[in-house]
């Protein structure tokens, strides 16, 4: 019987926790600490390519969400595209989540994605194995020029399941060209370090373009260079916004930030500096939450007078690019080695 499947008792411990702290206890020895965490469904972990918020430590490792990975290429019809996906879901709590319930819709017309999309939500959110993740991510992963053409920011506001998608699940984009198959190692590289760096630090840079222009002392590409920036926040006032964003990405920079359109005020003191200068200093806390407190002010559940409230969340849209694996590795190719 596998007691990771065993309901707690009503008011009581999960017997695998129970099993565990019994075991330590018998054992006396200094080294069952990790058994009891494990136990209660902990799994700190310091390889290199931890992902942000995974890090050993006292305090609880936060759940990841259940993720839909949404992957948007041209189809073969003339302005018609592919929308391939994957869920990213745990087959028991605290277990590693896995890629899984692949499929793919040929040739979908650009109008429609939102609503394709919308549909697969639904389909995750019906799958039990959710119960084991703290939220719902949808992740829409294009090339940048991609993105730009189709006006993908619009999809987070497309009414699907009787609501705007970014109000059903938390929603962020992904540039196709950081991706390790498509830029290689050496970007992917880059962008992983910027994250590694924030967990060892707790903090990094963040640079917002809201600033005045005539304050320029140093090209912005210098600046993306600094491996302590990790967020560029771009108004959708500047001309040049476009390529703001693609010197941002092409440079490793993880996070940018970019208003749809002009509305209400900036998103909060740390993502628009405008009131203390171009550069501010930002938090481990503050990057990792961002899309769970975009989602918040998304979906309603912060009100207008609460601290934390983003007027017009649904027109800012987050090329996020932690690193949690965005595809599932490929297949191994045949070949006579490896059939030996």
């Amino acid at each position: 019987m596998d007691l990771a499947e065993r309901p707690a008792p009503r008011g009581g411990e999960p017997p695998v926790a129970l099993f565990c702290a019994d075991v330590a206890r018998d054992l006396r020895t200094a080294s069952t600490g990790l058994l009891k965490d494990w136990g209660r469904g902990l799994r700190p972990s310091d390889s290199p390519g931890s992902a942000p918020g995974e890090a050993s430590g006292e305090a609880p490792v936060p759940e990841r969400p259940a993720r839909l990975v949404v992957r948007v290429g041209r189809g073969t019809r003339r302005d018609r595209y592919d929308v391939e996906h994957w869920t990213v879901l745990s087959q028991r709590g605290g277990g590693e989540p896995e890629f899984c319930d692949h499929d793919l819709q040929a040739d979908v017309a650009p109008d429609m994605i939102g609503a394709w999309v919308g549909l697969m939500l639904s389909r995750m959110e019906a799958d039990p194995r959710v119960a084991h993740h703290g939220g719902r991510r949808v992740e829409l992963v294009a090339p940048l020029p991609l993105l730009d053409r189709l006006q993908a920011e619009g999809w987070q506001r497309d009414a699907t399941g009787g609501a705007p998608l970014g109000a059903r699940a938390e929603v962020v984009y992904r540039a196709e060209e950081l991706l390790p198959d498509h830029a290689g190692r050496d970007l992917w590289g880059t962008c992983v370090n910027r994250w590694r760096q924030l967990e060892s630090n707790g903090e990094a840079l963040a640079l917002d373009e809201y600033h005045d222009r005539g304050m320029d002392d140093e090209p912005l590409p210098e600046r993306l260079r600094d491996d302590r920036v990790i967020v560029l926040s771009v108004p959708s006032r500047l001309n040049h916004w476009y390529t703001q964003v693609w010197s941002a990405i092409t440079l490793g920079v993880p996070v940018v930030v970019w208003r749809s359109s002009e509305f209400g005020r900036g998103i909060g003191s740390w993502l628009n500096p405008v009131r203390v200068g171009r550069e501010v200093t930002v938090t481990l806390e503050e990057i990792r939450a961002l899309p769970e407190v975009l989602h918040s002010s998304r979906s309603g559940r912060v009100s207008p007078s609460e601290s934390g409230y983003i007027e017009g969340s649904l027109e800012i849209a987050v090329i996020y690019n932690d690193p949690f694996p965005v595809l599932p590795e490929p297949p191994p190719q045949l070949s006579t080695d490896s059939i030996r």
